[in-house]
């Protein structure tokens, strides 16, 4: 749906990308090559770890730590970090498989990889509660697409591939009847000016 000057709100980690999100400050995400700043994270997402003078995969790591027995603090380190990566290679998966999906059966859609993340006041306690860490909330009037579906939709983490692209197609055509209005989302593509920080 088309929006002018609609007030919303966007979440990000405290201090993460602060030199985008200034008050005052318009963020045009129109062009093909914008990237959004989540996409670059889980872009630059590795499991290269400093180990012994140098760097390793984790895959290494842990081949190294089977043939030499591990104490029980470093099989917890182990697992801490392995549950890290595991949760981390899952969301890139979803995301590739549900970009996928959009660029394949609904291409007129703002891609993930584009999209600017905004609720409304209905939805702010959960996305609050929702994300890891603290965070920073600001108010943003939006100009341009704006597209509504529910993070109850994306697929579940953990499936094969094949049943993530499945998945998707709940995400893109979204049924909004069957979810908690505290789980919409709705993903913009446009010019979000920063209001104000909240």
């Amino acid at each position: 749906m088309q929006v002018v000057n609609k007030k919303m709100y966007h979440l990000i980690k405290e201090n993460r990308f602060s030199d985008l999100w200034q008050v005052g400050h318009v963020i045009d995400n129109t062009c093909d090559d914008f990237i959004n700043e989540r996409t670059k994270v889980n872009f630059d997402y590795t499991t290269i770890e400093p180990f012994d003078n140098e760097y390793l995969s984790f895959y290494q790591i842990i081949d190294y730590y089977l043939e030499n027995k591990p104490d029980d603090t470093t099989i917890e380190i182990l697992l801490e970090h392995a549950q890290k990566h595991i949760h981390l290679l899952q969301i890139n998966q979803m995301e590739l498989a549900l970009e996928e999906v959009r660029r394949k059966y609904y291409p007129n859609i703002v891609s993930r990889k584009q999209a600017i993340w905004v609720c409304s006041d209905k939805q702010l306690k959960y996305w609050n509660n929702g994300l890891p860490g603290k965070r920073d909330l600001f108010e943003v009037m939006i100009t341009g697409d704006m597209f509504k579906t529910s993070a109850a939709l994306l697929p579940k983490l953990g499936l094969s591939y094949n049943e993530t692209l499945e998945q998707a197609h709940e995400y893109w055509n979204p049924d909004i009847s069957k979810c908690e209005e505290e789980t919409i989302e709705y993903l913009v593509k446009g010019k979000i000016k920063v209001l104000k920080k909240v």
